[in-house]
């Protein structure tokens, strides 16, 4: 494994891909519970966006009243992300550098650093899927 500066520069240039990719595991993980539970999707966005005057990654709106599930149905997900990016970080890569340091980033990376912005949002200012799940911060 050998890393350059140009090897990082292409990672840092690839970002906006790799954020466009996890972010549509993430909304796309609320579409289908949201589905699953019977409810109408009636938009997934998985580019960011401004919507009601705030900045989102990613939303999926639909018709009914979801369930805790329907919330927190990205980081079920993450269940089975997490520790296969571990793994995937630990062992070496047999398959190309660069494709493995994708993997790791959308698998592990991606996945970790989600779940504390959606919680330091729920703690701090009472949204996010946390939010709707357990209810607002008192």
């Amino acid at each position: 494994m050998e890393w350059s500066w140009q090897g990082v520069l292409v990672h840092a240039l690839l970002y906006p891909v790799y954020q466009v990719v996890s972010t549509a595991r993430h909304e796309l993980a609320h579409a289908a519970a949201a589905w699953l539970s019977g409810l109408k999707v009636t938009e997934i966005r998985v580019i960011p966006c401004r919507r009601d005057g705030r900045w989102y990654w990613g939303y999926v709106r639909w018709e009914g009243t979801p369930n805790v599930h329907c919330h927190l149905a990205p980081y079920y997900v993450d269940l089975v992300c997490v520790p296969f990016g571990i793994w995937l970080a630990v062992a070496p890569p047999a398959w190309h550098f660069h494709a493995w340091v994708a993997a790791v980033v959308m698998l592990l990376i991606s996945p970790v650093v989600d779940k504390f912005y959606n919680l330091l949002k729920w703690r701090l200012h009472g949204r996010g899927d946390f939010a709707a799940a357990f209810g607002r911060k008192e």
